[in-house]
Formats: structure tokens, sequence, C-alpha cells
């Protein structure tokens, strides 16, 4: 697994294209529709950010059921992130990660 992301690299990419992808190796493309910076906490390595990330999949019929997925983007290292379904709204399936 790669170093966990600071906030500002996500928030520099509201609104770009992510791909989910699941363990049969298909994926799923999602956009980066919020970011919240949540400030930072102390930790023995020194101040680690705390944020919230919504993604939507708009027009996608697959969904993504609650857990662990490789999530990728062209100009970022592949993270693992634990995505939670927030239910649909009007574009599409919206799912939330939230790093402590």
């Amino acid at each position: 697994m790669s170093a966990r992301l600071d906030v500002s690299a996500y928030a520099a990419r509201i609104g770009q294209t992510f791909r989910l992808g699941f363990q049969d190796g298909s994926t799923l493309a999602i956009v980066l529709v919020e970011v919240q910076d949540l400030g930072t906490r102390p930790t023995p390595a020194g101040p680690l950010s705390s944020y919230s990330l919504r993604f939507s999949s708009p027009g996608e019929t697959r969904f993504a059921p609650q857990g662990t997925y490789r999530v990728e983007h062209d100009e970022l290292e592949p993270q693992d992130i634990f995505l939670v379904p927030m239910g649909p709204d009007a574009i599409g399936m919206r799912y939330e990660a939230i790093f402590n």
C-alpha cells in the first residue's frame, strides 16, 4: 500500500475522474465532487491531515458495495480506499471516504 496522500492532492482534482478497481479487474468511473478538510491531528511521525472525499458515479448502472477498493487517477499513485455508498442522487450513486 502506498503512503496516504495529503488533502491538497485531492483538493486540486475536484471534478476529475478516478477509476475504482474491482477484484475481477473491471473498473467503475467515479468523479471527485467534494473534498472537506477536517484539519490535522498529531501523530508520532508528525501532523496527519484528516479529510473526507465524496465521489459520484454519473450515468453508471453498476454499484460498488461498501468496501476497500484500489482507486486510481492518472496523476496520483494508486490508493486503497475504504468507500461507503451514500445512496443515489439525480446524477448517480454517491460514495464517501474519510481519512482520520
